[in-house]
């Protein structure tokens, strides 16, 4: 009776090591698989001004400026856009911002920027009050959407004055894009900029109000 209970007393103690063991190896194999973080080239919340932005102010029909910890921009011309750019070179990218209408129509245009080459060349990642979203290639001056036909509607793109999260990625000759997390479209351009700088679009189409965008809480990795 006393050699059964030892018996047993061992496989129990074997089988507890081997549980143990395996539990280790697939924690350590766990560890080993994680992606490390990405590496931050910018952030900005625009608290402070950190003089990595272009700001201009050009009377009755553009201006760039940091107000009330936002990056805002003011477009007074219809059927127009522009960009301001920052410090970062960096190509393969990932970026995240908040957006948000303050004042304007809906019928309009928000964003992010990779990819800059002077203001004739560059890849922008769209969005409307409306709810509509497309990818567009600039080059040699000439823009078109290469995502679509035409801006296409989504709801998870909040309306109105609400707020939106976007995120584009640039990597290599991959472009994709996020709404509020959500992943609207990815493509490939066989004929991708492969250089340029990074920054952030506005633009109009129709209505004589003025328009006024506000951007918030900036980030750009490296891919």
């Amino acid at each position: 009776m006393m050699f059964g209970v030892s018996i047993n007393s061992k496989l129990k103690n074997l089988l507890i090591s081997i549980i143990w063991a395996f539990s280790m190896a697939i924690i350590i194999a766990c560890k080993l698989v994680r992606p490390s973080p990405r590496l931050i080239l910018f952030s900005d919340d625009f608290s402070v001004n950190k003089s990595q932005w272009e700001t201009w102010y050009q009377e009755n029909v553009s201006a760039v400026s940091i107000v009330n910890e936002e990056l805002v921009m003011i477009l007074e011309e219809p059927n127009a856009d522009m960009v301001t750019t920052n410090r970062i070179t960096n190509f393969n990218v990932e970026t995240s911002v908040t957006v948000n209408r303050k004042h304007g129509t809906d019928d309009n245009l928000m964003g992010i920027v990779c990819r800059y080459i002077k203001p004739r060349n560059y890849y922008s990642f769209l969005i409307s009050s409306d709810g509509y979203y497309g990818i567009a290639k600039k080059s040699k001056g000439n823009t078109q959407l290469i995502s679509s036909d035409h801006m296409q509607y989504d709801e998870v793109i909040n309306k109105g004055s609400q707020k939106n999260q976007l995120t584009a990625i640039c990597e290599k000759g991959t472009f994709s894009f996020y709404v509020n997390e959500k992943e609207l479209i990815s493509l490939q351009d066989e004929d991708a900029f492969l250089t340029g700088g990074n920054g952030l679009i506005i633009g109009t189409f129709s209505g004589t109000d003025d328009l006024i965008i506000g951007f918030d809480d900036y980030i750009i990795q490296a891919r």
